[in-house]
């Protein structure tokens, strides 16, 4: 078990064959799969342990994202809670095909309140991010919507793609990543490679607050970070609540 404080993960399951294992201190345990992911609130404050399942009879293919979404100090004191999404939970990821690229919504709003699984969320506190999953063919484009003023970075997971860059255009190799300046409401990006290319785009909020991070915790000043860890030492941290 470890803690967490300030900020939402969503852990994106692309293949796991015996599961991802999941325990938590709001009471949760729970193993999902390839095609599933897990939205988690720390908020005021969780615990949780995981770990892939294994066998020493067989080769097991494991493969994950694992996503850390800041949230505004309004909202880092927030009840802690968990959803899982995927069509096995009740919250199917929405893709469309367009121009021969397959595009999945891996998180944005409506998946997460579409999920049931776990303790729930409050009305209007939904995540304030998008994560894209594209599959580019050979020779083909995509050009997503992100917002002028949103945060905005790619990740390519296989193959290369270009992207428009100060200078020209760039690469953007297979376990490279990029950022975006913002002002533009959608962003070119081209396969590269002889091949399919897949990316991951993320899209969030700019939140124009300080960032402060020790370790698992994530707030907006160290001494928040201090504040945290006098409190997992005295016993208190799953007890605190927005003051």
């Amino acid at each position: 078990m470890h803690p967490h404080r300030g900020f939402d993960i969503l852990t994106y399951i692309l293949d796991g064959s015996d599961g991802f294992r999941h325990k938590d201190s709001l009471g949760g345990e729970k193993t999902y799969r390839g095609g599933s992911a897990q939205w988690m609130r720390t908020g005021a404050g969780a615990q949780h342990e995981e770990f892939w399942e294994t066998s020493d009879e067989r080769r097991t293919s494991i493969e994950l994202f694992q996503i850390w979404v800041n949230l505004p100090a309004s909202q880092k004191f927030d009840p802690p809670s968990i959803r899982y999404l995927g069509a096995a939970h009740g919250a199917p990821w929405h893709e469309e095909v367009v121009d021969g690229t397959r595009i999945r919504t891996v998180l944005d709003e409506n998946i997460v309140a579409a999920a049931s699984d776990g303790d729930g969320a409050t009305p209007n506190r939904r995540p304030r991010a998008e994560v894209l999953h594209a599959w580019i063919p050979a020779g083909g484009s995509w050009t997503p919507r992100v917002g002028a003023d949103s945060s905005c970075s790619l990740y390519c997971r296989e193959g290369q793609v270009s992207v428009p860059g100060p200078a020209g255009m760039v690469t953007v190799k297979a376990g490279e990543s990029c950022g975006f300046a913002s002002g533009a409401d959608a962003i070119a990006v081209a396969n590269a490679a002889r091949g399919e290319s897949d990316v991951l785009l993320l899209v969030g909020e700019r939140l124009r607050e300080p960032v402060a991070m020790g370790g698992p915790i994530v707030m907006n000043y160290d001494w928040e970070i201090d504040e945290a860890y006098r409190e997992l030492q005295a016993g208190t941290f799953l007890k605190r609540r927005k003051s």
